[in-house]
């Protein structure tokens, strides 16, 4: 495919600043009560547990071995950004918002070799950045999602884009190690290995794809065998119930829906008119290889929401990996479709067309951006109110005394209950207090 280059582009630049911008007001935000104190917690507990050389101790804090979970990556990054930021929300939140962008540069650059195009890859990275769909991704510095996004993009970008397979597999070990759904990298790499088997033949592709495919197979043997011998906590919230599965399924594509219609929609049909084509004439009409990747990326979406399906709860927060990879799928036929406007419409139709498309696209992504900026300036302004209720508490609250708070039951409710308590230990050193 057609190199495509940074050098003297504005795309690349427009994207940079739009980060920049919103960055700074996500910096402010100060800790909040979910997740962020328990991330602390278990990174202190890794520097305790290496000074002390209690590798058996280590062990069962990475592998999570109460906890059901597998994701002994997560933690270790974490504690990484912990040994540089120690407690300063600014210095965790810099790396948050400089992990983001990572990734949509990575999309910036995938969509640019798809397309060949800087403005369709700007709009690709864009579309992903202001979803209302990874709002949460955004404001919270807990989740797991964006690292295993970023990895799992980074793993199928060298398999796709270069000849540098060694990284690909390495990205593709990461990935396995920061979170169990890594797994739903085998379908779109299968897809992969098909299609260049069967339509693109390129035969110097087929053995690096083959290898790439035994290596997710054995990573997901692997992956499947240690978390079987991991029992209660969050092992419990799944559910394989046919229906239920299918029900969950649904919610998610509803969401793909709500946060990029029209975009995915139209996507969809113009991929599925593509398809019928290929199938009537048997695959034997050109097929060019951006439609393929496009296909192999919606197989990724696919796989990615199938993966979470099985557990019980359908957030937003989960879809980001998925999101990465239907964004890209969606550029490509997008793309397609604009150019077979563009090749049957002339002069002023032409003209007003692309006024209104680009009018369209400007108040999507602004809209998206306000949405964006409003949710985080009300996030600042929510966790100062927490940071001064929590001084107030450990100003006035005798060496282990009790605390008592008036809140609603609920999930919420109980994380903010522990992470008061790990608030008040680990940023004002008031050990010891029981609360109810």
């Amino acid at each position: 495919m057609k190199k495509t280059s940074f050098k003297l582009a504005w795309q690349p630049l427009i994207l940079l600043i739009g980060l920049i911008t919103v960055s700074i007001t996500n910096i402010r935000i100060y800790w909040m009560l979910i997740d962020d104190a328990y991330t602390i917690l278990i990174s202190e507990k890794i520097s305790a547990a290496l000074l002390k050389l209690d590798f058996q101790g280590l062990t069962q804090i990475l592998f999570e071995t109460q906890t059901g979970r597998f994701r002994p990556l997560y933690w270790i990054l974490n504690w990484i950004v912990y040994l540089v930021g120690g407690t300063s929300p600014s210095i965790h939140r810099l790396f948050h918002v400089a992990l983001y962008s990572i990734i949509c540069f990575v999309i910036f650059k995938a969509a640019s070799k798809l397309t060949r195009s800087l403005n369709w890859a700007l709009f690709c990275s864009s579309l992903f950045a202001l979803s209302s769909l990874n709002l949460e991704n955004w404001l919270r510095l807990g989740p797991v999602e964006p690292w295993l996004g970023l990895l799992l993009l980074l793993s199928i970008y060298f398999l796709v884009f270069t000849k540098y397979l060694k990284w690909s597999l390495f990205f593709m070990l990461l990935s396995f190690l920061t979170k169990e759904t890594a797994v739903a990298l085998i379908p779109p790499i299968f897809i992969l290995f098909i299609g260049e088997k069967l339509i693109l033949k390129q035969k110097s592709q087929i053995k690096r794809i083959l290898i790439s495919l035994i290596a997710s197979i054995t990573l997901s043997i692997f992956s499947v065998v240690i978390v079987s011998q991991i029992h209660g906590g969050y092992s419990g919230n799944y559910s394989i119930e046919i229906t239920d599965v299918i029900q969950r399924f649904t919610e998610y594509l509803s969401l793909s829906v709500r946060g990029f219609s029209p975009f995915f929609e139209l996507s969809i049909f113009i991929f599925l008119m593509s398809l019928i084509k290929q199938m009537f004439h048997r695959f034997k009409s050109k097929f060019s290889r951006s439609e393929f990747y496009g296909t192999v990326f919606f197989t990724a979406y696919i796989s990615l929401v199938g993966i979470q399906a099985p557990w019980i709860y359908v957030l937003e927060r989960y879809m980001l990996p998925a999101n990465i990879f239907l964004c890209l799928f969606m550029v490509v036929y997008l793309h397609k479709l604009w150019v077979y406007i563009l090749n049957h419409t002339r002069g002023k139709v032409a003209f007003i067309l692309k006024v209104c498309v680009a009018l369209y696209v400007i108040n999507f992504m602004g809209a998206g951006a306000l949405k964006l900026l409003n949710a985080t300036f009300v996030q600042v302004s929510s966790t100062r109110n927490i940071q001064n209720v929590t001084k107030y508490v450990a100003k006035n609250t005798p060496l282990k005394g009790n605390v008592y708070m008036n809140m609603q039951k609920g999930d919420h409710t109980i994380e903010a209950l522990y992470e008061m308590d790990w608030h008040l230990q680990l940023f004002y050193i008031l050990p010891g207090s029981d609360y109810h």
